[in-house]
């Protein structure tokens, strides 16, 4: 048996970091976790940059959609009219088509990334934690097998420098029966000081599910076989099954060998706690699950297009959820743990910059009210200031004709005098 040399190495950033922070605390649980909120808290710009350009597209929705209305009677059938004057209006109230869809797109791009990166961390912790365990076997191996076969021979009685080849096969043979088992023990034992589990989770770089397994076999590990639809292969090149059946095998047996509780990795209980609060996150706050839906084309019936929006709206709020919790059914429990740590401290962040913003609406609400108020009562004070003006020149007026009309009357009476 020749020891296999293998070079583990992590390229991925995200992965890197992972691991530096591991260095410093010494648990994967704990270095999720960390990493994640991390993460999130160097994220929250964007955050405020996607809610900020939705809240400004759906209040432009508000104000464009009564204009729209107008505006489609107003250009019959000229669709081409019609377009150029909506693109006018988008502008003038400052929505964007572009940025109607760029939130989705920003998320799904970072999530992705985010998915590349535990995958790397994954697949190398799993590599990292095979060339361990391999060192570990063909140190007692090499170190041991030796003075075994030398200590059979010895006590057979046969020359050791004129062996045949038939003696010395029985020789290795009889060795191996002796040092393998050491080799095994001594496996099991360091696997059970380096392996990382998160609670009620034995390894958290398996799925929290009934059906995973403590530690993949060679078929999830080399990608070949086994996962859900290919969901959750490692893809691990460069090692054959013999020499992981070799190492990882007695591990494998310990699992299998005990009740059936110890070849349970876990209950469900993180990919179910991860879509709950997905959907309570999609409940509690619903735009998150969707982007500000433009207005209705030209000749589009409106009531139509409320409802398709609608009908997609209630696929996405229940889409996502499902798709994570999919991914957390068939993925490491250390992704899982970074979509539950991120969906908490999203709904949080959602929680509350609804509750600020929904306090300065109310605030800008109470500015307008006031302002109207002013205004109504400044133009009800101008409105009783000219009736008031109007009243004194009519009555003016009435008063100048009465004194004309007396003067009158006088002067006919002073011509009557003189007569």
């Amino acid at each position: 048996m020749v020891n296999i040399i293998f070079a583990a190495e992590m390229t991925n950033i995200f992965g890197k970091v992972m691991l530096w922070i591991y260095e410093g605390v010494g648990n994967y649980a704990l270095a999720v976790i960390l990493f994640t909120l991390l993460f999130k808290a160097a994220m929250t710009p964007l955050d405020f940059w996607q809610k900020n350009l939705m809240r400004k597209n759906n209040k432009a929705l508000k104000v464009m959609k009564p204009k729209l209305d107008q505006l489609k009677k107003e250009t019959g059938g000229n669709q081409q009219l019609y377009m150029q004057k909506q693109q006018a209006l988008y502008k003038e109230h400052g929505y964007s088509m572009l940025g109607a869809c760029l939130p989705t797109l920003v998320t799904l791009v970072v999530f992705i990334i985010i998915f590349q990166g535990f995958t790397a961390m994954v697949k190398y912790q799993n590599l990292s934690a095979f060339e361990q365990l391999d060192k570990k076997y063909y140190e007692i191996y090499n170190d041991e097998s030796p003075l075994e076969i030398k200590a059979y021979i010895d006590g057979k009685g046969w020359d050791e420098n004129n062996l045949s080849a038939e003696q010395l096969k029985e020789a290795k043979i009889a060795a191996d029966a002796v040092v393998i088992p050491k080799a095994e023990a001594a496996v099991i034992s360091e696997y059970d000081k380096q392996k990382d589990g998160f609670f009620w989770v034995k390894n958290i770089f398996m799925p929290d599910t009934p059906w995973s397994k403590v530690v993949p076999d060679y078929g999830l590990f080399s990608g070949k076989s086994g996962g859900f639809l290919g969901i959750g292969k490692l893809n691990i090149e460069g090692i054959e099954e013999a020499d992981y059946d070799r190492v990882m095998g007695p591990i494998i047996k310990k699992y299998e060998s005990g009740n059936a509780m110890d070849n349970i990795n876990g209950f469900l209980v993180l990919p179910i706690l991860c879509l709950l609060l997905n959907v309570l996150m999609m409940k509690l706050n619903p735009q998150s699950a969707q982007q500000p839906t433009p207005p209705p084309s030209f000749g589009a019936d409106p009531d139509m297009a409320a409802k398709q929006a609608q009908s997609t709206s209630k696929v996405m709020m229940y889409m996502m959820p499902a798709m994570m919790f999919i991914f957390a059914m068939f993925y490491s429990s250390a992704f899982t743990v970074y979509l539950v740590v991120s969906s908490s401290f999203s709904m949080a962040f959602n929680l509350i910059y609804n509750a600020v913003m929904k306090k300065k609406d109310k605030a800008e609400e109470e500015t307008t009210a006031n302002t109207t108020y002013v205004r109504k009562s400044e133009l009800e004070n101008i409105k009783k200031q000219k009736e008031k003006e109007e009243k004194e020149k009519l009555q003016k007026e009435q008063e100048d004709k009465a004194k004309k009309i007396l003067e009158k009357t006088e002067s006919k009476f002073k011509d009557i005098n003189k007569l």
